[in-house]
């Protein structure tokens, strides 16, 4: 372990058919000026990751599922890794994600002088660069609309954090100690909805979610948005996430969770085929409140 003015801090990045991307989401976190570990963990990629990863990032610690896993559980595996090896820190990367030279440094300096957070995000840009991310650009609605010009233009140079109820795991630093007060992610979740979970879980054991507003990463995601898709995939992930929220009790979690299942509902009556497994699943998910109260109890314990 390194002293206060160098933490180790051990990157994860969960890869699965991305080629695309990955490397030069290794190429950039390779020039942090906070020197950083790596581990990429696959989950069973088809194209050439793995082998991209081998042959040009030889000294990046490489994991390899058999089987698809999904985000929270692949995380898991390594985030056990990082906390065996006495990580200060560990940073939850995607795989199209590209962090800038300081981006890393700039997150932990923030957390030595803000003890009070969980979750660091930093300001997520598009692909290119050019602007933020579009899904990004909701959670700064406390930020006035002159800074957020400021900061979309990388001209913002106040060192602050904004709280906030939510940020995308894209880039998540998180301190070990909290780790190890609020568990890893749970495997209630696939892929999506585990970094809503995950916050609630964090803010629910006192700590707060925030975004370091002088640090950035690009975040290369495919734009195009199957709309279909996206409701399923809102029906598999919204309904879970609320009804197990541990900052509310469980009759209003409950009981909002009922009200979101009916306008998900509603919405997927147009293609009802389509949605019926999924909304028979969530139904049936939300019926047996013994086995729900079991997993909002198991999610509040700790590592």
């Amino acid at each position: 372990m390194f002293d206060n003015k160098h933490p180790s801090i051990y990157t994860i990045i969960v890869t699965y058919n991305g080629e695309r991307w990955i490397r030069n989401c290794l190429a950039q976190l390779s020039e942090s000026s906070l020197p950083v570990y790596a581990i990429v963990i696959d989950n069973a990629s088809q194209d050439g990751t793995v082998d991209i990863i081998r042959n040009e990032f030889p000294n990046i610690e490489l994991l390899k599922n058999d089987e698809n896993k999904g985000f929270g559980a692949a995380n898991n595996i390594a985030i056990q890794v990082a906390l065996q090896k006495n990580a200060d820190y560990v940073f939850l990367l995607n795989q199209d994600a590209y962090i800038e030279k300081d981006t890393v440094s700039q997150m932990v300096k923030l957390f030595q002088e803000n003890t009070a957070y969980g979750i660091i995000s930093p300001v997520q840009l598009n692909g290119s660069g050019t602007a933020l991310d579009t899904n990004f650009k909701k959670y700064l609605a406390r930020v006035s609309s002159n800074d957020l010009v400021k900061i979309e233009q990388k001209k913002y140079t106040d060192a602050r954090i904004v709280p906030v109820r939510f940020v995308n795991a894209a880039a998540w630093l998180i301190p070990s100690a909290v780790i190890k007060k609020v568990g890893l992610f749970h495997p209630l979740f696939f892929h999506y909805g585990e970094d809503n979970n995950y916050s609630s879980r964090v803010q629910y054991h006192g700590y707060q979610v925030g975004i370091a507003l002088n640090a950035y990463v690009l975040h290369d995601k495919t734009s195009t948005i199957n709309k279909q898709k996206e409701l399923l995939r809102k029906i598999k992930t919204i309904i879970r996430y609320t009804a197990t929220d541990p900052r509310k009790d469980f009759a209003s979690a409950y009981f909002q969770s009922w009200y979101k299942y009916f306008g998900l509902y509603n919405k997927a009556r147009k293609d009802l085929p389509f949605y019926k497994n999924a909304l028979e699943t969530e139904r049936s998910f939300l019926l047996n409140m013994q086995e729900l109260k079991a997993i909002r109890k198991q999610m509040k314990q700790p590592l």
